[in-house]
This record gives structure tokens, sequence and C-alpha cells, in this order.
């Protein structure tokens, strides 16, 4: 929720933050284990394309200005909105001091290298793009109409809000 939270202060709207926090968790949770078990300067950035398409990523915060610059001109992103995790990190351990929880024990992550982390990327990397190759836009399905019931409701609401 922090991550989306951060999205939406950022400006995205919050639909959209919580879509792209949901869909790259697998993004934004490496940047988390990279900052935090070998703090290193990752950032989870999404950005909306000049086309009307988004993309996720994460990496080393160095790289981003090299990967915009290597761009075509039509695919330079129009919005760009990073994450700032290290953040987000210090605050969540401001406010468990605040309350008297001692996080110094643990940590938010497992370390990125971990054999259950690269297992559950994966899995979920084949998911994704499994569900991408059977997503095709030009042969989507009507939906269905409304139930009798369903338009008797949406009949009162419009006559109620008429009136």
């Amino acid at each position: 929720m922090l991550i989306r939270d951060d999205l939406a202060r950022s400006g995205m709207s919050m639909q959209g933050a919580t879509m792209m926090t949901r869909a790259f968790w697998p993004e934004w949770t490496m940047a988390l284990a990279h900052i935090e078990h070998r703090d290193e300067p990752w950032l989870f950035t999404t950005a909306e394309l000049s086309d009307g398409k988004w993309w996720c990523a994460s990496g080393l915060a160095k790289q981003l200005p090299e990967f915009i610059e290597g761009m075509l001109l039509e695919k330079v992103p129009r919005r760009l909105f990073n994450v700032n995790i290290p953040q987000i990190i210090l605050d969540m351990e401001a406010r468990a001091e605040k309350i008297g929880l001692d996080l110094s024990r643990g940590s938010f992550s497992l370390p990125p290298d971990h054999e259950l982390v690269v297992s559950w990327m994966e899995e979920f990397r084949q998911w994704r793009r499994k569900l991408q190759e059977h997503f095709d836009p030009l042969r989507m399905k009507e939906p269905r109409p409304p139930s009798a019931k369903q338009r008797k409701a949406i009949e009162a609401m419009t006559c109620d809000a008429l009136r």
C-alpha cells in the first residue's frame, strides 16, 4: 500500500497506482531487496509513454537517464513516476519506533538472490507472460446484457437521480 500511496502522491490516479503496484510487484520487490540487503540505490519506476502505454521497471538509479536517453524519440515517456523506497523504509522504521516496535531483528524482504525470491519472480513472470499471450483486445467477448433484476435496479436509480 505504501508503494501505491507514493505513486498516488506523485500524481498518478489511485486506480492506476493500485494496478501498477499489484501487476508489477516483482519489480518493486526486487528494488526493495537490493536497497535493503545490498545498500544499492535502486528505483521502482513507472512511466506513461507518448502512445498511451505504460511500463514499469526497477534498476540502479544511475541507469535511468541512460535508459531514457537511448529510447526512440516517440517512445520517450510523457510522465515518469519514481517510488522513493528508501524513504518508505525510513518512514516505516520511524512509525514503528514511535509506537515501540523493534524492527532491528528482521528485514522487510529476502535477499535478491535468495532461491525463493528467484523462483517466485520467475513463476510470476511466466504467469504474466502467459496471460499476455492470451489477451487480444480485438477478440474480446461482448459483456453479458444486464438481467431483468439489474435493469430494474438501474431504472430505479436513474429515476431517483432525476427527481
